[in-house]
C-alpha cells in the first residue's frame, strides 16, 4: 500500500521527522512555560513575603523608643522595599496607623509613577487619609491635565468629589486660572465651600478682566448671588482703582448693611495703599445717611494712625457741616470707638 505524501515531493519519512520536532517544541515549551509560571509564582509568594517583613519591621520602628534601633530598621525596611514589583500591595496591607510614614509616602509616589489614578481611588476608600498626602496628591494630579481630566470623569457624587473639585478649583484660582476653577465650581453641589472658592474666583477674575466677570455674573439666574459676586468682583477691582470700584458698587447695588461693609473694605485698601485724601474726598460727596457714616467710620480709623495731623486738616474744611461734626466726634473718641 502506497504511503501518504504532503503535497508536492515528500518522502513518507520526512514526516517522521517533522513529528518528531513538533513533539520537541512542544516539550521545550512546555517546560519553559513551566519554568516562567513557578518563576512568577515564587516571585510572588516572594513579594508577598516581603510585605509581611517590611509591615512586621514598620511596626517595631514604630514602637521602638532606642534611635539607634529605629535608624538600622528605616535602613534594612528602604532596602526591602526595593524588590517590591506591585507598591499596591505593600500599601494596602498598611494598618491606617502607619498610613502616615515614611513607607506609605515612598509607596505611593511609586504607586503615582505607574497609576495615578488608582493612588487616588485608594484615598477615596480610606476613612482618613492625611490631609498633606492628599493635597500633595491632587497637586500632582492639577499639573497633568490629561489625567485630570480622565479621573475627573471616573467620580461619582459624594464627599470625595466636592473634595477634588474643591481642591482642584482652589489651585486653579491660586495659579490665575479663575475661569477654570469656576467651570470646576459647576460641577460642584451648592453649599459654603463652594460659595467661598466662587467668591474667591470672581475676585481674581476682576482683577485681571473686570468686564468680563461682570458679564459673567449677570447671566446668573439668582439675583442674591449676583449681588454678592457683584460685591467681590468691586473688591478685585479696588486692588488696582479703589475709587472705580467704589463708586461702580454705589451705582448698581443696594445701600444695606453688606454694602457698607464693602465700601469699607474698599476704603480701607484705598487709604492704606493709594490715595487717602482722595477717598476722604469721595466719602465727603456721599449723601447723607448709614452708607456715608459708616464709609466716614472706616476712613478716619484707617487714616488716622497713619496721618493724624491728614486727617485732622481735612475734618477742619470740610464744608458740610452735619458730616464735620460727626467727623469731629469720631476724630476725638478712642480708636476703640471709631472702628
Amino acid at each position: 500500500m502506497a504511503a501518504w505524501k504532503f503535497p508536492g515531493r515528500h518522502h513518507p519519512f520526512d514526516i517522521m521527522i517533522v513529528g518528531e520536532e513538533l513533539k520537541r517544541i512542544l516539550l521545550v515549551t512546555g517546560v519553559f512555560i513551566a519554568v516562567l509560571g513557578w518563576q512568577d509564582f515564587r516571585a510572588t509568594m516572594t513579594e508577598k513575603a516581603t510585605v509581611r517583613w517590611v509591615v512586621a519591621g514598620l511596626e517595631e520602628w514604630n514602637t521602638s523608643g532606642d534611635m539607634n534601633v529605629r535608624n538600622n530598621l528605616h535602613d534594612q525596611i528602604e532596602d526591602r522595599m526595593k524588590s517590591i514589583r506591585n507598591p499596591a500591595d505593600l500599601i494596602r496591607a498598611l494598618p491606617p496607623r502607619f498610613f502616615d510614614t515614611f513607607v506609605a509616602n515612598e509607596v505611593l509616589e511609586k504607586w503615582w509613577e505607574s497609576h495615578p489614578g488608582e493612588v487616588l481611588t485608594w484615598m477615596e476608600t480610606q476613612e482618613n487619609p492625611p490631609k498633606y498626602q492628599v493635597a500633595h496628591f491632587l497637586g500632582k494630579l492639577s499639573e497633568d491635565p490629561v489625567e485630570k481630566h480622565r479621573y475627573l470623569q471616573t467620580l461619582s457624587a459624594g464627599p470625595w468629589k466636592e473634595r477634588v473639585l474643591g481642591f482642584l478649583a482652589q489651585d486653579a484660582i491660586l495659579k490665575g486660572n479663575p475661569q477654570e476653577a469656576i467651570a470646576l465650581l459647576n460641577r460642584m453641589q451648592q453649599g459654603e465651600n463652594r460659595t467661598a472658592l466662587l467668591r474667591a474666583a470672581v475676585f481674581e477674575w476682576s482683577q485681571r478682566d473686570f468686564n468680563g466677570a461682570i458679564a459673567w455674573i449677570d447671566l446668573r439666574p439668582d439675583s442674591e448671588s449676583r449681588e454678592s459676586l457683584n460685591q467681590q468682583a468691586a473688591l478685585g477691582r479696588a486692588v488696582s482703582d479703589p475709587k472705580g470700584a467704589a463708586q461702580w458698587l454705589l451705582e448698581t447695588s443696594k445701600p444695606d448693611p453688606v454694602i457698607i461693609g464693602e465700601i469699607g473694605e474698599i476704603l480701607d485698601r484705598w487709604v492704606q495703599e493709594h490715595a487717602p485724601e482722595e477717598a476722604a474726598a469721595w466719602v465727603e460727596h456721599l449723601p447723607e445717611g448709614n452708607l456715608r457714616e459708616g464709609a466716614l467710620k472706616k476712613l478716619i480709623s484707617v487714616w488716622r494712625p497713619i496721618n493724624p495731623d491728614g486727617v485732622a486738616h481735612w475734618v477742619a474744611r470740610l464744608p458740610d457741616k452735619a458730616l464735620q461734626t460727626g467727623a469731629i466726634r469720631l476724630l476725638n473718641a478712642p480708636p476703640a470707638e471709631a472702628p
